[in-house]
């Protein structure tokens, strides 16, 4: 009777370090390279006239809508046989899950289409988001 006691105590106390650690593992952090995503397309057009930068803009948003206080991303354009012609990087913010980039790409030849890659990105956190004002009491 007590082996099978001190042995149900055991395993009871091994799923509950189990189940702390992950619990203590986890967090309300998301993974920005899953959660941030293009909006819609990446629109790209010509930005001189002799055709060697090409300017992309789109939109940016948050599966979590979350806010990000810093998002650096990498823009690769391609030409018609998937080859890279051109990439530059480009820093904004997302705020209410939505953010916008506007980025000229230096290209040598004419792209087809353009990835985004998120590199990093900075949530924001309470101390960022506090608007809250203290006031003192006069006497």
């Amino acid at each position: 009777m007590e082996v099978k006691y001190l042995s149900l105590l055991g395993i009871c106390f091994i799923l509950v370090i189990i189940l702390g650690i992950s619990g203590c593992t986890s967090s309300n952090n998301t993974n920005p390279q899953t959660d941030i995503a293009v909006d819609g397309n990446l629109n790209g057009q010509w930005n001189n006239a002799e055709k060697t930068s090409w300017l992309v803009a789109g939109n940016l948003k948050s599966a979590s809508n979350t806010d990000y206080s810093q998002v650096t991303v990498k823009l690769t354009a391609y030409n018609s046989q998937n080859q890279v012609v051109g990439e530059n990087t480009a820093t904004t913010t997302i705020s209410n899950g939505y953010g916008s980039i506007n980025v000229v790409i230096l290209v040598t030849g004419q792209p087809a289409y353009t990835n985004m890659t998120v590199v990093n990105a900075t949530q924001n956190t309470a101390s960022d988001t506090d608007t809250s004002k203290t006031k003192k009491k006069r006497r």
